[in-house]
């Protein structure tokens, strides 16, 4: 089973934020007024001719775990690397936050 942070997108689009998606059992994507975030269940091996399924004319989205190729009805705007943080020690920090 790969770790949430693998695909942190889809793991929020298939587990609490279920509610939120828009799309299918291959890609999903937040509502535009919400996030322009959309993320694949897996990079594709060629073109994805049903990426307009879920990409409103128009509309931007943001890929930032994979770079698809996309049928040619669709325009790639910028490719750019999203980082990502990961804490690297095995010992969680205590907070001085409270949480309600």
């Amino acid at each position: 089973m790969p770790h949430p942070l693998d695909n942190p997108i889809w793991s929020a689009l298939t587990n609490e934020q279920a509610h939120l998606a828009h799309g299918n059992g291959l890609a999903r994507r937040f509502p535009c007024e919400i996030s322009p975030l959309t993320s694949l269940e897996a990079p594709p091996l060629k073109p994805w001719p049903r990426s307009r399924e879920i990409m409103p004319a128009g509309e931007l989205t943001i890929f930032p775990e994979a770079n698809p190729e996309f049928s040619s009805d669709s325009q790639i705007i910028e490719l750019n690397s999203m980082p990502q943080m990961v804490y690297v020690h095995e010992e969680v920090p205590p907070t001085s936050i409270d949480f309600i």
